[in-house]
């Protein structure tokens, strides 16, 4: 995996065998209460289909001071936020409970650069939906505080990259951009290249339709680059039908999933005799010069 996102060397060893426990023992733990994940987490659990959510959270108020479970906590909250059937209020408690998870993260570690990422996002989120003036300014001036923090990090720590890969925990995607901010100039978008080799096919696949990935501006601000890699099939009728990363660049594997599904290719140079095509796509996001 390539990219330069630092967890703060913290490797994510052991976490889904810990969860695979919680999940097999059924343990009831009354310290999630303590470690304030009240009943508000009824709002965000209520999409926890496989149970994935509730046993990082309960792995999580088994360690309060591992700052990478907290993180982890705090990224599905992140996605469940993101849920459009979502109203106000709920995505609003969704968010808070982001900033919560990740307050415990930097409790445990201040010096955890994604947890730093995630809780600018979401408090600036906040402040975009903030009706009170006073209110709106001091979320954004918290949001820019943990900015400047997490870029001082990305810039002390060099080209570290994280190990998201060494987890069998199925981790939620990446958060968008933020809303943007109020007075802020028009956004010069940047686009990732893309190259893609297909197996299952006789011939060379024609693309009709080409989408690039958009380089998140987030992104871009706090200094992640790299290459995000991913495996498509592709039907009969040229058409991308699934797509999931094979290699993670945090904050950047959303941006290529969206375009790569737009995708299509042209029928015709489909190997008819093939249920599918799968390709192999390699995202490659560097920032502008």
């Amino acid at each position: 995996m390539q990219g330069q996102v630092s967890l703060s060397g913290v490797v994510l060893r052991g976490i889904s065998i810990g969860i695979g426990l919680l999940l097999l023992t059924g343990t009831v733990l009354t310290a999630i209460s303590s470690a304030g994940q009240s009943s508000s987490n009824e709002t965000c659990l209520s999409s926890d289909a496989d149970g994935r959510f509730e046993a990082a959270v309960r792995a999580a108020a088994l360690e309060p001071s591992n700052a990478t479970l907290q993180h982890i906590v705090a990224t599905f909250y992140f996605q469940r936020s993101q849920d459009p059937r979502l109203d106000a209020t709920r995505k609003h408690v969704c968010l808070d409970n982001v900033a919560t998870a990740e307050d415990r993260a930097l409790a445990a570690d201040p010096t955890f650069f994604d947890a730093l990422v995630y809780k600018s996002i979401a408090l600036r989120t906040l402040a975009a939906d903030e009706p009170d003036a006073a209110a709106k300014q001091r979320l954004t001036a918290e949001a820019d505080d943990l900015r400047s923090r997490a870029v001082t990090l990305r810039n002390a720590a060099g080209t570290s990259q994280a190990e998201y890969q060494n987890s069998n925990l199925a981790l939620p995607p990446p958060p968008p951009p933020p809303p943007p901010v109020e007075g802020a100039g028009p956004i010069q978008f940047s686009y990732a290249q893309t190259s893609f080799t297909a197996s299952g096919n006789t011939g060379a696949l024609q693309k009709v339709k080409d989408v690039r990935p958009v380089f998140p501006p987030v992104a871009i601000s706090f200094g992640i680059q790299g290459t995000v890699v991913i495996e498509a099939v592709v039907d009969r009728a040229g058409r991308v039908t699934t797509a999931r990363i094979v290699e993670s660049v945090p904050l950047l594997d959303q941006a290529a999933i969206d375009a790569i599904k737009q995708w299509q290719f042209d029928p015709a140079t489909v190997n008819p005799t093939n249920e599918r095509v799968t390709l192999t796509i390699r995202a490659n996001f560097i920032p502008p010069k």
